[in-house]
């Protein structure tokens, strides 16, 4: 009876093993992962080329306003300093 077993468990080990690596082979595998790369990169090219294309028809307007800041609040002195702050009108 274990003999049996032996044969018959070796057997489907020597299948399994010859379906798994006769079914693709590891170059197979890279050229259809190089393909599907080479692909994601083209998708995502033409996905920028696209949105630099794009003109924005909506009516704003950009304001830039300038801002000095405090020196001196509540006794403590700051170094003098702008800030611009960019504000868009809808």
């Amino acid at each position: 009876m274990h003999k049996i077993f032996r044969l018959v468990s070796g057997f489907f080990v020597i299948v399994s093993g010859i379906a798994l690596t006769g079914c693709s082979t590891t170059n197979d595998i890279k050229k259809a992962y190089d393909l599907g790369m080479g692909d994601t990169v083209k998708r995502q090219y033409w996905i920028i080329q696209n949105q630099q294309k794009e003109t924005d028809t909506s009516n704003y307007s950009v304001k830039y306003y300038k801002i000095k800041s405090p020196t001196n609040v509540n006794g403590v002195k700051f170094v003098p300093h702008s800030i611009t702050v960019r504000t868009v009108d809808v």
